[in-house]
């Protein structure tokens, strides 16, 4: 029987646990004779079974493109022998998953190396995803010299492999030219990505890598723009191996639950956008001596998200650094009690450590001076470095002197100092902060906001400021200690540029944070944030003012109107077309909360003039991510009604955004995407006529074939309204004319692949479509 079904193009096998496999014993063959399955496309096997170790030997799959395993729990190796891994030379999409036994997906033991073999060895493999694989402990083992596989592979997807402790060798790495996506998730042994040639990945293990040598050089991954590490207990670093590692086109970066990593060598001159977990990592660029090198250290994590499609961003970390040494910068030039700053360089830290105990005794002492000098010295010391010396500091038992020290108002020095210290320490890990607010260091502090002293009022504001941008909980707990209304007294035309920074800063953590905090509680804020946006040219207060805005416009239309009725709009529309991307972006992101809001409100931005803006956006040379979020505030207007997608039409925008579905990246394209579908959803037949003139239709059908499911359904269902359209208006007896456009540009043929999608929704609507227009 299986020498009859030539014509199967998609096998898919569930829940047959007692299968023992797909060729019966009638059908059983001779390894010279094997069954050859000539169009099939699509094979998932789903089953607790082994057979999957033969099957590659009774049958032949010359035209596999997808494979979909899981819960073979008694397969070790999931392809062997040199003549299995070659016969699947046409596959680009795999997916492993719960297979208790896994070791191995790839053993290139006995594959004899030939001319033709770059093509046959995995070359057209573009997506892979493993999961659930307790025992998994290589991708590849045995892999010839002079063989680079997984040459087009751009999307790597690696969670809960309990023993994997790296993912390529670096041999196996150069050859990863087309990756664009890496996504690493709970595989607690994983200690690097990049591991050593020939290392063992567990004790005893006779496997061995059998790549070409490489110890030093450079490893560039030219494509990859997204990396995810999450939830890697014993993670290390990318690469210990003595080679550069470059990353030109890294945009994305997210690190979250990486207890063990110390530092990060990458080389990434067009990252926009970086995400640190709770009690993770920011980052800062060493020396020029070290270009390249980054060293981790804690940090606050503030999120944004998109209520309308649940996109998580980053807000701020990006821009921490610099503003810590601006803040820093700017104390040295207006403190009342000026106090010198030493190099780095030129510090003996061996001596200072030995002084430590003489600091904690002059801490603890009952003379003022020594007080002063002795908390000055910590200060210095928690100024310098984050990690180590704060840990040694609390661990010195000062830091409830420090917050003593806070509360003596007759001598100012000493608070500035105490706060400066405290300030710092707050900037770290959960636990350090937690201590901090055991001490009794958050109501003081909000008493400080209202000091005499101008630098002990920066010092507290700042050290609040850290405290809420910890978490929701610390953030809820200083705006219950009544932190908001002083604060708010300090940004007045009377304060200084510092304490308005540091102060709009601490303020926009008090608005930020999920779950989001009480709107009525942080309303007032409002009327100060549009004087802020509206009379300062300062970039950092803009900056920060505009992601408060953001945060406030998160949620129910109610947040938004509230933001409206503030007056704030028609400034925020100004900002697009700010010079300084700090303050272009986070004003962009406000803009696209507030259209993403009901018709009335997108309609106020429109009013405002924003289309022209968006426009120049699109076409200007911004980055990509500004571009990414033009894309997003447009697609909310899309949405809306048809006279809001005339709008849109009307200012020449369909055009631009066409372009950028066709040339741009990956993340660009999606989000034109959107724009483009959203208007085929309550648009006319004229606009969507009018779409379909602007070449909508093939950069559509080209996204069909992308990894992303969401984007998948969002053309589809794109060019089903374009397909209703076209049969609407054809004359009786005539073809569908958008139907033959669709055709032309390849659509069908993904179309009817995607039939058989794993994502119900897209497989329904691909049947619908070919049943309404070409069945």
């Amino acid at each position: 029987m299986a020498n009859s079904l030539v014509a199967l193009e998609t096998l898919r096998v569930e829940s047959c646990d007692t299968m023992e496999g797909i060729i019966g014993s009638e059908d059983e063959t001779s390894e010279d004779d094997m069954i050859e399955f000539p169009n099939l496309k699509d094979l998932m096997l789903i089953v607790k079974s082994s057979f999957l170790e033969t099957l590659f030997k009774q049958v032949k799959l010359p035209n596999l493109e997808k494979l979909n395993i899981g819960g073979l729990d008694r397969t070790v190796k999931m392809l062997y022998e040199g003549t299995q891994i070659k016969s699947l030379h046409k596959l680009r999409h795999m997916l492993v998953g719960q297979c208790d036994n896994m070791s191995i997906l790839f053993d290139f033991e006995g594959l004899t190396v030939t001319e033709d073999l770059e093509e046959s060895v995995l070359g057209r493999l573009e997506f892979l995803q493993l999961r659930e694989l307790p025992k998994f402990v290589h991708i590849m083992r045995m892999v010839p010299i002079g063989i680079r596989p997984f040459q087009n592979l751009t999307s790597l997807q690696v969670s809960e492999c309990g023993k994997l402790r790296y993912l390529f060798s670096p041999s196996t790495a150069n050859s990863l030219v087309a990756l664009q996506s890496l996504d690493v998730f709970k595989c607690e042994k994983i200690e690097e990505i990049i591991g050593r040639e020939g290392e063992e990945c567990t004790s005893g293990s006779e496997i061995e890598m059998v790549e070409e040598g490489m110890t030093s050089g450079q490893i560039e991954f030219p494509k990859l723009s997204s990396l995810k590490l999450t939830s890697l207990e014993r993670f290390r670093m990318f690469c210990s191996q003595n080679c550069d590692l470059v990353f030109p086109s890294l945009v994305k970066l997210f690190i979250e639950d990486c207890p063990g990593m110390k530092e990060w060598f990458l080389f990434g001159p067009n990252q926009k956008k970086i995400q640190i977990g709770p009690d993770d990592f920011d980052y800062t660029c060493n020396s020029s001596d070290d270009a390249g090198k980054m060293s981790l250290r804690p940090n606050v994590k503030e999120e944004v998200r998109d209520n309308r499609y649940n996109v998580a961003e980053i807000s701020k970390n990006w821009r921490e650094e610099s503003l810590q040494k601006k803040r820093c910068e700017g104390l040295q030039g207006n403190q009342q009690f000026a106090i010198p700053v030493e190099a780095t360089t030129s510090i003996d830290k061996k001596v200072e450590f030995e002084n430590l105990r003489a600091m904690v005794d002059g801490v603890w002492s009952d003379d003022s001076i020594r007080q002063l000098d002795a908390t000055t010295k910590f200060r210095k010391l928690l100024s310098r470095e984050r990690i180590s010396i704060i840990q040694k500091v609390i661990q010195a038992g000062v830091v409830p002197r420090f917050v003593a020290f806070l509360m003596r108002e007759e001598f100012p020095q000493l608070q500035f100092e105490s706060a400066w210290a405290i300030a710092i320490i707050a900037f770290g890990k959960s636990k350090n902060i937690k201590m901090l607010i055991d001490h009794g260091a958050v109501p003081t502090f909000v008493k400080l906001v209202d000091s005499s002293s101008d630098d002990v009022r920066e010092q507290a504001v700042w050290a609040l400021g850290n405290v809420a941008g910890d978490s929701p909980k610390y953030r809820d707990l200083v705006l219950g200690h009544g932190a908001l209304a002083p604060l708010l007294s300090q940004l007045n035309e009377r304060s200084r540029l510092s304490m308005l920074r540091i102060a709009t800063r601490t303020l926009s953590n008090f608005c930020g944070g999920y779950p989001q905090p009480a709107f009525e509680q942080i309303r007032p804020a409002l009327p100060i944030l549009k004087q802020l946006v509206e009379y300062s040219s300062d970039e950092e207060v803009l900056t920060h003012a505009c992601w408060a805005l953001s945060y406030l416009c998160d949620g129910t239309t109610d947040k938004i109107q509230a933001v409206i009725d503030s007056g704030v709009c028609p400034r925020l529309v100004e900002l697009l077309l700010h010079p300084s991307p700090s303050v272009l972006y986070p004003a962009l992101w406000t803009v696209g909360k507030i259209v993403s809001g009901d018709d009335i409100q997108t309609q106020y931005i429109i009013s405002y003039n924003a289309l022209p803006c968006l426009l120049n956006l699109l076409t200007g040379s911004h980055e990509n991510k500004v571009k990414e979020n033009a894309c997003w505030a447009i697609s909310n207007i899309t949405a809306g009604n048809r006279e809001q997608i005339q709008a849109v039409i009307d200012a020449n925008i369909v055009g631009p955004l066409v372009h950028l579905l066709l040339n741009a990246e990956f993340d660009v394209k999606k989000t034109a995407a959107w724009a483009i579908s959203n208007a085929t959803l309550r648009g006319t037949h004229e606009q969507i006529k009018y779409l379909v003139n602007q070449q909508c239709t093939k950069p559509l059908c080209d996204l069909l074939v992308c990894p992303d499911p969401s984007i998948v359904r969002v053309c589809l269902i794109g060019l089903e309204n374009i397909l209703k359209v076209g049969e609407a208006e054809k004359n009786l007896g005539d073809s569908n004319i958008f139907a033959q456009m669709i055709d032309d540009a390849q659509g069908l043929e993904k179309i009817k692949i995607l039939q058989s999608h794993d994502d119900i929704e897209i497989s329904d609507v691909a049947l619908r479509i070919l049943e309404r227009n070409w069945l």
